[in-house]
């Protein structure tokens, strides 16, 4: 399970302009960024190894990536989207253990580590990600505030085995969960046999806070 609190010091550091490893994305990821930097050339460029993203007012933070030749240690940051609605850069960081992504105030340059790719609210209010895989993933679904200020709102870890997950807004207050988990009316564990099948849940904001209500 990868570290929040490496990932943490990663951006950290990048913001500071030190040279970190890194490794290469598949052909096509490199080519959906290279769409959103040509998209949005304006706010972020890449230079080499370096990737620059430009504040409002005018300061360049830097993001600095470099081949580790025992593919262990390296890291490879992308600009994934610039969000309009909450005025937010997304980067991800590809490490070996997987990937880890930081959304940046393109106003003060502040910045909240989050699990995943985030699926926002429709008033971007609040963000859902899951993170759910068999190896080097956090393996939980967590919901971020992000108006006034981002903060950690709900966490939840399956205690049963999900093969995968996904989320989608109903509204400002439901989100609607699928999970793919193992049927146990035609998987036999004890002969490695396991048929898959989906589920969904709701999950709703009450008075007492985020809960499944079905």
């Amino acid at each position: 399970m990868r570290s929040t609190i490496t990932y943490a010091l990663v951006f950290i550091c990048s913001v500071c302009g030190l040279p970190l490893s890194g490794v290469l994305f598949s052909d096509v990821r490199a080519n959906e960024n290279e769409a959103k930097l040509r998209q949005h050339s304006h706010y972020a460029k890449r230079s080499g190894k370096t990737l620059k993203l430009t504040l409002a007012s005018g300061k360049t933070l830097a993001f600095v990536d470099k081949p580790d030749p025992n593919g262990f240690a390296g890291v490879k940051y992308e600009f994934v989207d610039y969000v309009q609605p909450i005025d937010h850069f997304l980067v991800s960081a590809l490490v070996h253990e997987g990937m880890a992504y930081a959304l940046i105030n393109r106003n003060n340059g502040k910045q909240f580590n989050i699990d995943e790719v985030p699926v926002f609210s429709p008033a971007f209010d609040r963000l859902i990600t899951v993170s759910i895989c068999d190896a080097f993933c956090p393996n939980r679904l967590q919901i971020w505030q992000i108006k006034p200020q981002p903060r950690l709102e709900w966490t939840f870890e399956p205690e049963q085995y999900w093969a995968s997950g996904s989320a989608k807004w109903r509204d400002g207050k439901t989100i609607e969960v699928t999970k793919e988990i193992a049927d146990p009316a035609v998987s036999d564990p004890t002969k490695g046999k396991y048929v898959l099948k989906k589920e969904m849940l709701q999950l709703k904001l009450l008075p007492g806070g985020w809960a499944f209500t079905k």
